[in-house]
């Protein structure tokens, strides 16, 4: 996969005005944000004249538009750009291009336009940008407390911020390699079935992406987490053998009580009732999937 950062054009405003008002996209930009095609095409305009201070660039993931960021200088003595604007069309979700396109902008930003500082606010409710922006580098600084008026009510601001010392610190800047574990996969035998089992469990359904004509692959996630859970239905399957090497999947609860009263109110038991491993350990049970996967749910301990 590809990831490239571009600065939008006359072209583009079409795309951008889509994505802007896009029902999954438009909630949390900033309630100033620009949606409207006169609007943004005077932003793209000025950002073609003054790209040392006003930036809407373009995403692309292998040569076609995925996304949307942008930037505007705040501080010319101080060198500091806000960053603001930034989405990623849900159609392109679910592969970390976000991260890869963050970082591009830092780089040009900081090496290229010679910012000393970029700033960064994300709504307190946005959990996906919250994991976003610590995950592609920007440092949490702080929050303002019931900050903007936002869907009928007062809502906190989080504070991100980079500086050049972050770039010098962080190996993914220096292009070192670095690897990751990112999901898990197993089969299953009815998708309905089985996410309306995980959404129990309080997984979001992020999307379903057929395989030609054998196969569709669904992608599960906690909120503010990645898609760590990959459901994979091959058409004409009806059953599988689990065997004796697949063990678990575990996920932690804050109250494993009341994760077991409500699972139970959807038919969801307990292997048998939560105990510990070992004296003082965390308390938890396992409870199995349609297709017999075992899931180990983790009391998070109260400190």
């Amino acid at each position: 996969m590809s990831v490239t950062l571009r600065r939008a054009s006359a072209g583009d405003v079409d795309f951008v005005v889509e994505l802007a008002n896009h029902d999954d996209v438009e909630p949390f930009l900033g309630a100033r944000r620009a949606r409207d095609h006169a609007a943004i095409l005077r932003e793209v305009e000025r950002s073609q004249r003054e790209p040392a201070a006003f930036g809407r660039m373009i995403v692309e993931c292998d040569g076609e538009r995925a996304g949307m960021m942008g930037y505007e200088r705040v501080n010319e003595r101080s060198r500091i750009a806000q960053l603001e604007g930034i989405a990623v069309h849900p159609d392109f979700r679910g592969r970390r291009l976000a991260d890869d396109a963050a970082r591009a902008l830092q780089r040009y930003l900081i090496f290229e336009l010679g910012f000393h500082r970029l700033q960064l606010e994300v709504y307190a409710f946005n959990e996906r940008a919250l994991v976003h922006a610590e995950r592609s580098g920007f440092v949490r600084e702080g929050v303002k407390r019931k900050a903007y008026w936002r869907h009928g009510e007062w809502v906190d601001a989080v504070l991100f911020a980079l500086i050049r010392e972050d770039l010098d610190d962080d190996p993914r800047q220096r292009g070192e390699e670095r690897m990751e574990l990112i999901h898990t996969c197993y089969r299953i035998t009815d998708i309905d079935r089985s996410v309306g089992f995980y959404e129990a469990l309080g997984f979001e359904e992020r999307g379903r992406f057929p395989i030609r004509d054998e196969a569709i692959n669904v992608f599960m996630g906690l909120p503010g987490d990645d898609n760590r859970l990959e459901l994979t239905y091959n058409f004409g399957v009806d059953s599988y053998e689990i065997g004796t090497g697949y063990g678990h999947i575990a996920v932690t609860v804050d109250d494993l009580d009341a994760t077991l009263e409500r699972l139970a109110e959807q038919g969801i038991e307990p292997e048998r009732p939560p105990y510990r491993i070992r004296e003082g350990g965390s308390r938890l049970c396992f409870v199995r999937d349609p297709d017999g996967y075992r899931i180990e749910l983790i009391e998070r301990s109260a400190s």
